[in-house]
């Protein structure tokens, strides 16, 4: 058994590196079928908000996404987005 996030789980499966799961001995029914597949169980569900202060932006808050990626807009503060 091995904990591992997913990307590396499905090359580890591509690679043969895992063996499959005996559905005889672990009870399919009893899982989340959007997170089995032959050789893995999803263990951890993560998501992500996006969000701004309003007491430091103000007035100069964006209105919709062409706001948030306009860099010269009315308000010119850090961005940072999360990329996996």
């Amino acid at each position: 058994m091995v904990h591992a996030e997913y990307n590396f789980a499905v090359k580890a499966a591509k690679d043969g590196l895992l063996e499959p799961i005996d559905f005889s001995a672990v009870k399919k029914a009893d899982l989340d079928p959007r997170s089995v597949n032959d050789n893995g169980v999803g263990s951890v569900c993560v998501s992500f908000a996006t969000g701004f202060n309003t007491d430091a932006l103000g007035a100069k808050a964006p209105k919709n996404w062409a706001d948030v990626f306009n860099t010269t807009s009315r308000f010119s503060v850090r961005r940072l987005l999360w990329q996996e």
